[in-house]
């Protein structure tokens, strides 16, 4: 009768296994490994949930300091990516290169790349016109036949979002832009989130010139966003485990109200 060595036998399926592993799996299991900190990014200009401020060269806003409490309490390391355009933190998200999105949006394309936290802040996106030039605006439908601006690569949900594709709406990069282009008539209205639009009016000196009309277009959750290719996967769990946490117990409710109080 011949005896096998158990130990050797299951040695050489362990290296044929491993030979044969699909090289993409090995690469990814290494970096998965190796992964030391999270990568972040979000919006530069969307003030109170993310944007950089230029004066001290710092990410700011509620996104940003979550982020830095969260990570605090379980010492997870992370890397705030700087000067990114929006669609590239969108795709840099969809291919692993970033892990987390301090400030987003839901709706259901995102999913199929992003997993969504629980939201932590709620925006009021309001419709802003011309003095002189207000329209009654009940739903929807109102905005048709008008020329419109939205921030570029912005998504109000999948409802808006497909509406949208009946209007006449085209993103612009900045804030800037935006409102410049109301100002001068060039548009009927633009969309924007009311805190940032209301700093922005007036520190820009457009009060005389634009008001938002007193119907919401309607409110949307900021949330973080989860890469669902992240190379530091036990990292982002455990920033995601924690975040819930918080969120159950009321700690991130807490946290929000403080900061709107006091920004």
């Amino acid at each position: 009768m011949e005896f096998i060595d158990l130990r050797a036998y299951l040695r050489s399926i362990f290296i044929t296994l491993v030979l044969f592993m699909p090289v993409e799996l090995v690469a990814q299991e290494y970096r998965l490994a190796q992964c030391k900190q999270l990568k972040v990014a979000g919006p530069d200009e969307w003030n109170q949930n993310s944007y950089f401020d230029a004066k001290s060269q710092r990410h700011q806003g509620l996104g940003y300091a979550l982020l830095h409490k969260v990570s605090a309490s379980q010492q997870i390391p992370y890397e705030i990516l700087p000067n990114v355009p929006w669609k590239r933190v969108l795709k840099y998200a969809e291919d692993g290169e970033i892990d987390i999105i301090a400030a987003i949006y839901h709706n259901v394309e995102r999913e199929r790349f992003i997993e969504f936290s629980a939201p932590y802040v709620s925006n009021d996106v309001k419709i802003y016109v011309r003095k002189g030039h207000e329209f009654d605006y009940q739903s929807f439908a109102n905005l048709t036949g008008k020329k419109g601006l939205l921030p570029a690569g912005a998504s109000y949900g999948d409802e808006f979002d497909a509406f949208a594709q009946k209007l006449d709406l085209v993103g612009k990069a900045n804030i800037d832009d935006l409102f410049m282009y109301l100002a001068r008539g060039t548009v009927d209205y633009a969309l924007q989130e009311s805190h940032r639009a209301t700093y922005f009016i007036n520190e820009n000196g457009f009060d005389k010139k634009i008001v938002a009309l007193p119907q919401s277009l309607l409110i949307v959750s900021t949330r973080f966003g989860y890469s669902r290719k992240s190379r530091c996967g036990a990292l982002i769990e455990k920033f995601k485990t924690e975040y819930q946490h918080m969120f159950d117990t009321g700690e991130i409710a807490r946290f929000q109200t403080h900061f709107v109080e006091t920004h």
